[in-house]
């Protein structure tokens, strides 16, 4: 029988990481850094996807289902938010071309990064591999890290998996140590640290679902646990201990939140947990060009902190909105339309 465990305390964890992210980049609105270590939330989505899909796929995958159904299923989930950056994007940026020129991108980039942003791929100028919705790099990252998992790290041994996510960290040390964080993997120079970043993480994540403890904890240690996430995600880190701290959390302190929290069944707050989960996507993979926005909205007229605080609302409102009225149907007809049927006979 199929395992129908819901894991509400890791989508409150999602949630609650993907706020961050947005305080994290709202540094310019903001007059200070609210979240320090909020880029390490890519490296807890990336444990929490090798869970979830492993937990999700992993007997499918075993039994008989294709990597290319596999890797169907994942852009099917993927593609209606991701579509919204690059859309956004442009638009921002079609409309400071327009206002107030020259903008950070020529006309033809406008045209080009769009064209390749809709296929998941990277801009070809620049540096940024996404500069019209720069966290799109992780998304890119994870659909790699998805075909390989469906093609490859499936089949492996848990030992094996052990094996490389050690090997992956330890080269992901050495990045660290040369660069002095492991924030990196938005851009080209940058493909190594974000490869390390998701090969290690995603790996981790699945061997933590093969090793699951199946004995559940109690509710209650859910909101400490997720509310612990948060703060370590806005803790201040002095500079010169920053690569430690770094590893530290994505080695050890995340993916133990992680494993813990996924033995979390029972809560009172599982419908605030099932809402963080069902918004942390979309807020993602829209949140940087609406900051863009409110930078160029404080540019003329101040009161940045009162933009964030709107923009933040803005983003929990249309977000919860988007993932009922938008992303949910569009997945559905993209389900429809792109499911392989067999010919009829004669």
């Amino acid at each position: 029988m199929a395992d129908r465990t819901i894991y509400h305390t890791l989508n409150g964890m999602r949630g609650v990481a993907a706020i961050a992210v947005v305080l994290f980049h709202a540094e310019g609105l903001a007059g200070s850094q609210l979240a320090p270590n909020g880029y390490l939330a890519v490296d807890l989505f990336f444990v929490l996807s090798g869970l979830v899909i492993a937990h999700a796929y992993e007997g499918r995958l075993r039994g008989g289902l294709s990597p290319l159904a596999f890797m169907r299923h994942r852009l099917i989930r993927f593609y209606p938010l991701y579509l919204l950056g690059p859309v956004l994007g442009a638009g921002l940026m079609a409309l400071e071309l327009l206002i107030s020129p020259p903008a950070a991108l020529t006309p033809a980039q406008v045209v080009g990064a769009t064209v390749t942003g809709l296929v998941f791929l990277p801009a070809p100028f620049g540096s940024s591999l996404y500069p019209l919705n720069v966290p799109a790099w992780s998304l890119l990252y994870e659909l790699l890290v998805n075909a390989l998992y469906a093609a490859w790290l499936v089949r492996l041994k848990t030992r094996t998996l052990v094996g490389l996510a050690a090997v992956t960290l330890v080269l992901l040390a050495i990045l660290v140590v040369r660069t002095g964080t492991v924030n990196g993997g938005a851009n080209w120079p940058e493909l190594d640290v974000g490869l390390c970043r998701t090969l290690f993480a995603f790996t981790l994540g699945v061997v933590l679902f093969r090793c699951r403890n199946p004995r559940p904890l109690p509710g209650r240690y859910a909101l400490p646990l997720i509310a612990g996430v948060g703060v370590l995600l806005c803790l201040p880190v002095p500079a010169v201990l920053r690569p430690f701290v770094d590893l530290a959390c994505i080695g050890a302190l995340l993916p133990m939140a992680v494993a813990f929290g996924a033995r979390l069944r029972s809560s009172r707050l599982v419908p605030l947990f099932t809402w963080l989960g069902t918004i942390s996507f979309p807020i993602y993979a829209i949140h940087f060009p609406v900051l863009l926005l409110g930078l160029a909205i404080n540019h003329h007229f101040g009161h940045g902190r009162m933009i964030l605080a709107g923009s933040l609302a803005g983003l929990l409102l249309v977000c919860t909105l988007v993932e009922r009225r938008y992303d949910g149907p569009l997945r559905r007809l993209l389900d429809q339309s792109t499911r392989w049927r067999p010919p009829a006979d004669g």
